[in-house]
């Protein structure tokens, strides 16, 4: 019903209605400055405004939504031509610009009509850094930006996220941030990054510091099953030991969670507008990244609710990092004959690629396991010869004249098993005809997605893009030297289950399973 009177007093009013997006004005500030000549605006303010993203009862209306440059501190101010009198009570709360803004930003941004009065409150000559420790910095275009990284349970970084909380829902679709209000052993669990323009000439002040972008991550816990311990050992991610004599009369020392096995888990991640398009992403996440698999209590690395842009960054940096750090994946390659006894329709889908070799990649890099699969899948795409790459060569399957012909249908095959596992649930509720026409029908978008990663690619690689991932892996611990346990003061790949290599298992799959491989082809 509310909704009802909701759209009723929108299309009632529509000269008086605005695009809360075109009236929202941002900026960051240092003092009375402002750090970009131009505003910017929210992607997404349903959060904030409702479905609608509209504001009603106002004409020739401005939210201005100041930051300062340094923590982040806002300032929100309300400027109109006109202002309509509400025709009821609901029409007086949607026209309350300041009660819906109050949710998600600090009581403080309303208490000061100057914006310039706030800013007083920072002598811009004052000394400050940015909360926790300096994790890397970089050049780009002849200016300086630092990585910054500090656990949420200080203050300063607390206090910065909670005055800059906005930008979740502003920027990201579907984004919340109500773990601020978690009781304190769950905020332990969380880290911030901070990105920031670095002006050398001021340093350790705040005018010398503008920030461009923010993560988060958390930090998750897991079972130590074998499968688990595996992994740990192959990417030199084992927990100390905590020795215990039956003898003893008293307990063993409480353990941290922090301080077993656990998966690090990329939350919000934000590159504010005037810095977007210019490879900061992909410095912040190496920077993260770097940071999780020198950690040795971290043995795979996750993200939450990835979205399409987001995917697109992972895809580029991971791909940049195995291709870069690890021989034995740019080596990878699919067969050009199989034996036709392993191709029969009663037989397993046979492993293109070793299964040993790709545990033992995905264990060291800490890759989480579909992200890898994917990974896998678009190098393996890429060494056929896009020429070879049609479904009009592959008439006669793993018979085809050209050798990179078959390696094309082979690898058809291996991403529509995979396919088929993954939506087994579904698929199996279908005869098989309809099964594999599915199968048949998913691949060409997912196909012409992995083109597009590759294309990407190569265009960034002939950019130089390399050097970013090349410039923490240079400076981050050896797996085969010395290794000192640090201290740092998922993703819908979370609940996939980690499957040892087959010649590891100690039975052999179960005969539904073998039904399974045996329908995926």
């Amino acid at each position: 019903m509310e909704e009802e009177v909701a759209e009723l007093i929108t299309s009632e009013l529509a000269d008086w209605s605005t695009p809360a997006a075109e009236a929202i004005h941002i900026n960051l500030t240092h003092g009375d400055t402002k750090a970009f000549k131009e505003d910017f605006s929210p992607r997404f303010t349903y959060a904030v405004f409702g479905d609608d993203e509209t504001i009603v009862g106002y004409k020739d209306l401005v939210i201005r939504l100041d930051f300062r440059a340094h923590d982040l501190r806002p300032t929100a101010m309300v400027k109109y031509g006109q202002k309509t009198k509400p025709i009821n009570e609901q029409m007086a709360q949607l026209m309350d610009i300041e009660r819906q803004l109050a949710e998600f930003m600090p009581e403080s941004a309303f208490s000061v009509a100057d914006m310039s009065s706030t800013n007083d409150i920072a002598d811009e000559t004052s000394s400050w850094t940015p909360p926790g420790k300096l994790s890397h910095t970089y050049e780009k275009d002849s200016r300086t930006f630092q990585i910054w990284v500090s656990p949420l349970t200080d203050p300063r970084a607390m206090e910065i996220l909670t005055n800059m909380r906005i930008f979740v829902p502003f920027f990201i679709e579907g984004g919340t941030i109500g773990f601020l209000s978690e009781p304190e052993w769950s905020i332990e669990r969380w880290k911030l990054f901070l990105l920031y323009e670095v002006d050398m000439k001021h340093v350790n002040t705040p005018s010398g510091y503008t920030l461009a972008g923010f993560s988060t991550s958390y930090r998750l816990w897991v079972f130590p099953a074998p499968d688990v311990i595996k992994m740990a050992e192959i990417s030199h991610t084992m927990p100390p030991k905590t020795e215990f004599s039956p003898e003893q009369t008293s307990l063993p020392p409480t353990v941290s969670p922090l301080n077993l096995l656990s998966r690090e888990r990329i939350s919000q991640f934000i590159i504010l507008p005037p810095y977007q398009g210019q490879s900061h992403g992909s410095w912040l996440y190496n920077a993260m990244v770097s940071l999780f698999r020198a950690d040795p209590l971290v043995f795979e690395i996750t993200v939450e609710e990835p979205n399409e842009q987001f995917d697109v960054l992972r895809d580029q940096n991971d791909m940049a990092y195995l291709t870069t750090q690890k021989e034995s994946f740019s080596a990878l390659t699919l067969p050009s004959t199989i034996p036709t006894t392993e191709l029969h329709r009663t037989a397993f889908v046979p492993d293109m690629v070793s299964a040993d070799d790709l545990f033992a990649l995905r264990a060291s890099s800490k890759i989480a396991p579909r992200q890898f699969q994917r990974l896998a899948e678009i190098h393996l795409l890429s060494t056929i010869p896009k020429n070879n790459r049609s479904v009009n060569r592959i008439t006669r399957k793993a018979n085809a004249a050209d050798e990179n012909d078959r390696r094309y249908y082979f690898w058809r095959l291996m991403v529509k098993e995979r396919l088929f596992i993954r939506n087994k649930d579904q698929l199996m509720q279908l005869d098989e005809e309809e099964r594999v026409s599915k199968l048949e029908a998913t691949l060409p978008s997912l196909i012409d997605e992995y083109e597009a990663r590759i294309d990407g690619f190569a265009t960034r690689r002939r950019q130089g893009f390399l050097d970013i991932v090349k410039s923490f892996c240079a400076k981050a611990p050896s797996a085969n030297g010395p290794r000192k346990r640090k201290v740092v003061a998922d993703d819908d790949d979370e609940d996939e289950e980690i499957v040892p290599p087959a010649s590891k298992r100690l039975t052999p799959a179960p005969p539904e399973k073998n039904k399974e491989k045996q329908k995926a082809k």
